[in-house]
């Protein structure tokens, strides 16, 4: 293994580990507590918004599961010295659906991260091929 290519997996690490908190805190409390303009303080009377944080929370535990599960998948190759195709497929899975929701929401900073981190674990899947002799 190269040093650009464990330079590449780690940094996919580290971008994914901090995908994993940024979903949590975002999908789990921020979306569902200030969803369609309701702040924690008022009272809901309309179920749009229990149907919003519900849709929220539901595509929050696929991408960090899917994160999860490619970190985990990622660090165990890099130790075994494996190519970590399936755990990479995981992460772009996991950012399809993160630049999906972001444009959803408008949110293009985001989805722009989000693509930027399919091309490293994409370049990494590329990369990590064994070569035919």
């Amino acid at each position: 293994m190269s040093a650009v290519y464990r330079l590449a997996q780690c940094t996919l690490l580290a971008l994914l580990g901090a995908q994993i908190l940024a979903v949590s805190v975002y999908g789990f409390w921020f979306f569902p507590t200030f969803a369609d303009g309701i702040g924690p303080e008022d009272e809901t009377t309309s179920g749009s918004a229990n149907r919003t944080g519900a849709a929220s929370i539901g595509l929050g535990g696929v991408i960090v599961l899917l994160d999860v599960l490619a970190w985990r998948g990622i660090l165990r190759s890099m130790r075994h010295g494996a190519p970590p195709a399936r755990p990479l497929l995981a992460a772009g899975a996991a950012q399809v659906l993160v630049a999906a929701c972001a444009l959803l929401v408008g949110w293009l900073s985001a989805a722009a991260a989000a693509v930027f981190v399919l091309l490293l674990a994409l370049g990494c899947q590329l990369a990590g091929r064994p070569r035919a002799a």
